[in-house]
């Protein structure tokens, strides 16, 4: 790939729609600059992200994924009210989401699957009301880094969201009953995220939900007979889980 920094020059570019770099180096401060761009995509740089970034109001696609950027994201992200697609999977970045993502209204796609970032999620979240796609998988590894704390109440204000995948992570606390307002989503993966706690029955107000991954979490209690409810699931794992009694009539 070229090596070095894009110019500084680049900020000329002012027409500038679609920017995809494969290139090492960091991102100029001039990149916000470029006041029409709706897609950028770098590939292989490093340094910090440029606060600069917020200027790309015009921007409806961020993908800074597979990078060697360092340090936080910057909270000039929330000035992107045009986004509706943000992926920072296998990223570098550190540090908490900011909470000045819940300011991205548009946003339909959110992807921070096997990256850096750490902490809680914020209650922020819930105020993406058109997101329909939410994966903050961690990864596999031992020593992977995860998020923590308590699933917000406000996921239950997602109601546009068709897929979520939370796996992997070392969340504390129980399902939020508020997962049961889901009402439109297909996929719901939970699997292996240090939940606890019983199954609320609300989950059996999913009525779109085909595919249910509980499994590998410290749940307990009994299978709700609600699930019973979810005529179009295809998939149900709750393997590995502390579940006692008898499978509900319901389920048969």
């Amino acid at each position: 790939s070229l090596s070095g920094s894009i110019p500084s020059e680049i900020g000329l570019l002012s027409k500038l729609k679609y920017l995809e770099a494969v290139f090492s180096g960091t991102l100029p401060t001039e990149i916000g600059l470029l006041s029409n761009l709706e897609y950028l995509n770098p590939w292989s740089f490093n340094g910090t992200l440029p606060t600069e970034i917020g200027k790309l109001t015009s921007l409806l696609d961020l993908n800074l994924q597979a990078n060697a950027f360092s340090g936080t994201i910057p909270s000039e992200v929330g000035l992107l009210t045009s986004l509706a697609v943000l992926t920072l999977s296998r990223s570098s970045f550190t540090g908490p989401i900011p909470s000045e993502v819940g300011s991205l209204a548009n946003l339909t796609r959110l992807e921070l699957e096997r990256s850096s970032l750490s902490g809680s999620i914020p209650s922020e979240i819930g105020l993406l009301s058109k997101l329909e796609y939410m994966n903050i998988a961690a990864g596999w590894e031992a020593d992977a880094i995860t998020f923590n704390g308590t699933l917000p109440t406000e996921i239950g204000k997602l109601t546009n969201l068709l897929y979520v995948d939370l796996t992997s992570n070392d969340f504390s606390g129980t399902i939020p009953s508020e997962v049961g307002l889901l009402a439109n989503v297909t996929r719901l993966d939970l699997s292996r995220s240090g939940l606890s706690g019983t199954i609320p029955t609300e989950i059996g107000l999913l009525g779109n939900l085909t595919d249910l991954s509980l499994g590998e979490n410290a749940l307990s209690g009994n299978l709700p007979s609600e699930i019973g409810l979810l005529t179009k699931l295809k998939s149900l794992d709750v393997d590995e889980t502390k579940l006692s009694g008898t499978i509900p009539n319901e389920i048969l």
